[in-house]
């Protein structure tokens, strides 16, 4: 009997280590792809806007009694109500559009907090724990932004995007904004290129310089309407909730070789200034740019399919 429970928890924990490798891979390989990330810094973890993902670390300390397995146990379940904490408190302050926050939605409704409880309490395990010196643990876990089981899944983020009174609250800003609304360097050109007319795989725009925030559902702008995401583009809320309405870089050439996103062909534009508040997360565009957007999204559906990068 010794023997095959022996080899159970071998097989366990050979199993739980498997497991975990396959996350930090899977997130290893994104980061990849996108060497430049965007990662907000907050105190006991990080945004990661470029991967989507909430990176958090716990920290446990051993009691001052018991053996050394029991200690470390300990230490590890500290660790981890450590990390679960730090993860609720950063998932609470993501920024969903300009005026929103997570802890808005979940201040507004009981189901949603119950929803975003959940998926915290869902988040998977970043790598192995760490023991240290002193006899303490670190423990790190991973959120995703959007996907099944996510923040995105848990705000019904999808719906929120495509609701009547959503895009009528933005609408002011693009309508009655005055100049100090607006981040626009001055005689900024504003420059339309595509390599492939004869097929628009994507839209890359570039809003680098501009001070625009990263956020889970930026707006695209101009003339007195929204182009996207919301507006008169017809976009799948499910697909919203699972792959986010765009990718964002800091580097357009990581843009470019994001071929996941939006293919070999994208029509690449700059952005004409940054707009939004409190914070500035959403993008201006001029009319000649958003005339020539609509019409070519009309032949290639690339918005309809969430084919966009934000270079900011």
């Amino acid at each position: 009997k010794f023997k095959i429970m022996k080899i159970k928890k071998l097989i366990l924990s050979i199993l739980i280590a498997s497991v975990n490798s396959l996350v930090l891979a899977s997130f290893n390989d994104v980061n990849a792809q996108n060497s430049k990330s965007l990662i907000k810094s907050i105190a006991g973890g990080q945004i990661d806007w470029t991967n989507k993902v909430v990176i958090v670390k716990g920290q446990g300390a051993p009691p001052s009694t018991g053996g050394l397995p029991q200690k470390r146990l300990k230490a590890r379940l500290a660790a981890r109500t450590d990390a679960y904490r730090n993860l609720a408190e950063i998932v609470n302050g993501v920024q969903v559009t300009s005026e929103t926050l997570v802890k808005n939605f979940v201040t507004v409704s009981d189901v949603t907090k119950l929803r975003v409880d959940a998926v915290v309490k869902g988040a998977r395990q970043y790598g192995e724990e760490k023991y240290l010196s002193d006899g303490s643990v670190e423990v790190s876990l991973a959120l995703s932004l959007f996907g099944n089981g996510s923040v995105a899944s848990a705000l019904e983020l999808g719906n929120y995007i495509k609701d009547k009174e959503t895009i009528e609250s933005m609408l002011p800003d693009t309508r009655i904004a005055s100049l100090n609304d607006f981040a626009i360097p001055e005689k900024k050109p504003v420059k339309i290129s595509l390599e492939d007319s004869g097929n628009i795989t994507g839209l890359i725009v570039d809003a680098s310089g501009l001070g625009v925030e990263p956020a889970m559902s930026p707006f695209i702008v101009g003339g007195g309407k929204i182009v996207y995401a919301g507006g008169k583009i017809d976009v799948d809320p499910e697909k919203i909730v699972k792959y986010g309405v765009n990718d964002y870089t800091d580097d357009l050439d990581a843009a470019k070789k994001d071929v996941n996103r939006v293919g070999t062909s994208p029509l690449i534009i700059e952005a004409k200034g940054a707009t939004g508040k409190p914070n500035r997360t959403n993008i201006l565009l001029d009319e000649m740019t958003l005339k020539t957007i609509i019409e070519a999204n009309e032949k290639h559906k690339f918005l309809n399919n969430l084919n966009v990068v934000i270079v900011i």
